[in-house]
């Protein structure tokens, strides 16, 4: 990508001094989502997502908002995450003495663990959607509200949707999610 394509580090820097409340209230709760079920937290994928795009490691193209960018930079981390959880499965195992009363909370977290076939599943349930959706961001606004337990109201608030285009938006995922066969109640 040549540099005259993407914004400098100068650039994306006052974009985001310019971010209003409800652009990192939605950067915020993409985050959330996209740590549902990983050892990390939201906050902390956002950091690590600001911090690469500030020190000039990730480019933000000029023809992608930078919120996209940002939900776009969480996800590929969130892929490495797993990634690197693939690679090494036994990372994910903890022995722990069930008589060892200090460490008796590990042995809840560990069953707590999805095993590798739900793992794969959810994943490859999450490229499919991903990728059923990846033409329209505000079925994806949307769906990040739902996902995270928003109200509708708050949901029309955060994306400036009014009740129409919200009901439409919300037709239109239900229709593409029963194209996946995995629809249900959205």
């Amino acid at each position: 990508m040549a540099e005259q394509d993407v914004f400098s580090t100068d650039e994306l820097r006052s974009m985001l001094d310019a971010f209003t409340d409800g652009d990192w209230i939605k950067v915020g709760k993409a985050a959330n989502a996209l740590c549902w079920g990983l050892a990390t937290e939201g906050k902390d994928l956002l950091q690590e997502a600001l911090a690469r795009a500030l020190a000039g490691k990730r480019r933000c193209p000029r023809n992608v908002s930078v919120v996209v960018f940002l939900v776009n930079a969480m996800r590929s981390h969130q892929d490495a995450i797993l990634r690197a959880r693939w690679r090494d499965v036994l990372a994910q195992a903890v022995t722990v003495d069930p008589d060892d009363e200090a460490h008796a909370s590990l042995l809840d977290q560990q069953q707590d663990k999805a095993t590798p076939d739900e793992i794969l599943l959810a994943n490859q349930t999450a490229s499919a959607i991903d990728e059923m959706f990846s033409d329209h961001e505000m079925a994806q606004m949307v769906m990040m509200g739902q996902a995270d337990g928003l109200t509708p109201h708050e949901i029309q608030t955060i994306t400036g949707l009014g009740p129409v285009q919200y009901a439409s938006v919300l037709r239109l995922i239900r229709r593409r999610l029963d194209k996946l066969n995995i629809g249900g109640n959205t």
